[in-house]
């Protein structure tokens, strides 16, 4: 049963043992997620909040929204904050992540010991923290940190309320419910959550709480109406359309990644490939995804994630009224974001922490039972040892686990470890280029985007037209690339400078393009030949970065 004293009550009498050891395992986490997290390159979800953030920080609504509708305010608007204090710079924007990966951590562990106890709540927080796709998230500026945070809060506060029928809970969950709409849109899954879980938990008085539950969804209008009504002009231009595609089906990007995942992935097991009948590829589809959707990282690794449907399954068989909720919790979100045509390992991030509880309580309840018997005076000493090799072998599983889990998300970080030298390119091209003339980003891909450009160079306070050739991502869509065609864009846009990026191996061996063999090498070549941009080792080209690779190749148009 949820305690019902109040919160000053909990924090006078709530420093002990377990909440000083959470405190102490949460701020080293936060310390080590701050090690290098501003050096590798920013990524091309990463700018919009940048670039966002760095708009409303200088009151600039016009271009804020012209560029950003697409999602929601929130992320934003602490990113402002946070340039504020720290400036407009990549580090004070990931710590924004950061400070909310905590909050999410303290979320989960003050949650789970208010549904079951103080140890359960440590092992969930440290579970949820040692997930390598957390981890991740975490040291980027995305708002999967945020989102946990707030919808954590919400059915939290939903479940005292249901528990100690307190107004104030009720009031905080619509509040923290509305902030989570406004971090994401898809957040408004809670609502389902909180109904279906008044429904089934709450039979007794249910009359009674049906009548206050208006109350929030009253709440939850009041913090969402105020950015409707700040967005009506965008309304009234179609972004309601807009709104409707980011809430049901995502970012373009996003749904190649789901068609891909859902033709190489909907036949997928854990390290082994076997046949799925296909009924039964879309209803499994984030079962797998949470775990491989990559060949080389994995959000959660393979054994806490099946202590954490061992917890589910243990849920489903001992029905406590907590367990009931997180049921509720995993299966509407699960089902929900199942139906969404756009299919991503990110968007089911809200499951996390459930999956975090489950397995925290699925490890104490299984080792509990093992005590029990081993306490038990009616059994020989031969028959207790005997009862010792399952908890034996669930503990060594759970610390193997957690090493593999460590170690995933040391190897995720690694890999991200790139550095693309687009801040010097960039504070090259704020420095010389003159007024009315463009910048060309050629062959744009995940960290080097016409908006990354534009971010730095508008962060040194210049404003510059920065477009891109071709107008996708190179490395999602096959690339179309006629240097004829660029010749002539440049000369429509008064292009002073195209960028390239040496796209190579770590030998310096070119790469080829998404599902084509154009190279780095044969966008140069294409270009030397128009004779209408600067050579490598003629003035008016420079270069930025080590050999090999990851250089920034400037040329001028020389018209």
């Amino acid at each position: 049963m949820l305690r019902s004293c109040p919160l000053s009550r909990w924090l006078r009498g709530g420093l002990n043992k377990w909440r000083v050891a959470f405190f102490v395992f949460a701020f080293s986490y936060g310390a080590l997620l701050l090690v290098n997290i501003s050096y590798n390159s920013i990524m091309w979800d990463e700018v919009t909040h940048l670039t966002g953030g760095m708009y409303l920080l200088r009151g600039d609504f016009s271009s804020y929204f012209a560029f950003n509708a697409f999602y929601p305010p929130m992320f934003d608007l602490f990113t402002a904050a946070f340039f504020s204090i720290g400036g407009i710079a990549v580090f004070s924007g990931r710590l924004v992540s950061v400070v909310f990966s905590f909050l999410s951590l303290y979320a989960v562990f003050e949650f789970t010991c208010r549904l079951y106890e103080p140890k359960i709540g440590l092992l969930a927080s440290i579970f949820l923290g040692i997930m390598p796709g957390f981890v991740w998230l975490s040291r980027l500026a995305m708002i999967e940190t945020m989102l946990i945070f707030f919808f954590t809060l919400s059915v939290l506060f939903f479940f005292m309320w249901l528990q100690n029928g307190k107004l104030a809970a009720l009031l905080l969950s619509g509040l923290t419910l509305g902030v989570g709409i406004l971090t994401k849109y898809q957040v408004i899954i809670g609502l389902a959550i909180m109904l279906t879980g008044l429904l089934i938990l709450g039979r007794g008085y249910l009359k009674s709480k049906l009548k206050r539950f208006p109350l929030i969804l009253l709440t939850t209008f009041a913090v969402v109406v105020p950015w409707i009504l700040a967005s009506y002009q965008l309304y009234a231009s179609g972004m309601l359309n807009t709104w409707f595609y980011a809430a049901t089906v995502g970012n373009p990007d996003k749904s190649l990644y789901s068609i891909g995942l859902n033709s190489a992935g909907g036949n997928r097991l854990p390290h082994f490939y076997i046949e799925i009948p296909s009924w039964l590829q879309l209803p499994i589809f984030y079962f797998l995804e949470m775990t491989e959707p990559y060949f080389n990282v994995h959000p959660i690794s393979l054994f806490p994630y099946l202590l954490g449907l061992g917890g589910i399954a243990m849920f489903m068989w001992r029905r406590k009224a907590a367990d009931k909720y997180l049921l509720i919790w995993f299966f509407l979100v699960y089902v929900f974001f199942t139906i969404i045509p756009n299919r991503h390992w990110r968007y089911v991030v809200p499951l996390f922490p459930v999956l975090a509880i489950s397995a925290a309580c699925f490890l104490t309840y299984s080792l509990s039972i093992g005590k029990s018997i081993f306490k038990n005076k009616h059994l020989s000493a031969k028959e207790k040892h005997f009862a010792l090799i399952p908890a034996v072998f669930l503990i060594a599983f759970t610390l193997v686990g957690v090493g593999f889990s460590v170690e995933q998300s040391y190897a995720w970080v690694q890999r991200s470890q790139v550095r693309i030298p687009i801040q010097e390119a960039s504070n090259y091209v704020a420095t010389n280029i003159r007024e009315g003339e463009s910048v060309a980003v050629l062959c744009p891909q995940d960290m080097f985007s016409q908006d990354i450009v534009r971010f730095y160079i508008e962060a040194q306070g210049k404003n510059v037209y920065v477009w891109q050739y071709p107008q996708e991502p190179v490395d999602t869509y096959t690339p179309h690339f006629n240097a004829t065609e660029l010749v002539n864009l440049c000369r429509e846009r008064n292009a002073k400078y195209v960028l390239l990026y040496e796209f190579s191996d770590a030998f310096g061996d070119s790469l080829t393009y998404f599902n084509s063999t154009l190279t780095f090498r044969d966008v140069y070549i294409m270009m030397f030949e128009t004779g209408s941009f600067s050579a490598f080792d003629r003035e008016g080209s420079r270069e930025f970065g080590p050999y090999p690779p990851k250089r920034i190749f400037s040329f001028t148009f020389l018209g």
